[in-house]
């Protein structure tokens, strides 16, 4: 009678195996989290670019006498340190226009992220941009500014910039 040995041929063939397994479930899980943090910290830093960009007075700063965005460098809603509900009203009617939308997210430069900047406070301004319209992660980055309430008073208003991109 011959009896089964513990190292086998079989044994360490099925342990070679498992080890193999293993080890490529391993790598390609933490490759998808790689993946996964790469998307957040680009949608971050989207939202944060952004947010910083509004909180300029823009190139030229008086960007929103223009009638098309084709001729701005760049899109800031301060003017004078506070925020200009004018320049808030014309980037929003930009974004509502497809013909203008395109432009405007080329030149500020979201790299395929669709944006969308509400407005809460002192002052009655609308949103400038979409809603998402898909199932997905939004990043948001918020910041306080100063307004003009009106007669030259000072108010603050919370500016809440959101990004995100759809799967295709």
């Amino acid at each position: 009678m011959k009896k089964g040995q513990y190292f086998s041929f079989d044994a360490i063939t099925g342990l070679l195996i498992f080890v193999i397994t293993i080890g490529i479930v391993v790598t390609y899980w933490y490759n998808i989290q790689q993946v996964m943090n790469n998307n957040d910290a680009s949608g971050r830093g989207v939202a944060l670019r952004i947010s910083d960009m509004l909180f300029t007075e823009g190139d030229p700063p008086d960007w929103d006498i223009y009638p098309t965005p084709g001729h701005v460098n760049m899109f800031g809603l301060m003017t004078n340190g506070s925020i200009d509900a004018g320049k808030v009203n014309k980037l929003k009617d930009w974004m509502n226009d497809p013909g203008n939308r395109d432009v405007v997210l080329e030149k500020m430069k979201t790299g395929g992220f669709n944006f969308r900047v509400e407005f809460s406070g002192d002052v009655d301004l609308d949103p400038i941009g979409p809603e998402p319209t898909c199932n997905t992660t939004v990043f948001t980055f918020t910041r306080v500014a100063p307004v003009d309430i009106g007669s030259g008073l000072p108010g603050l208003e919370k500016v809440v910039v959101k990004v995100w991109v759809c799967p295709e």
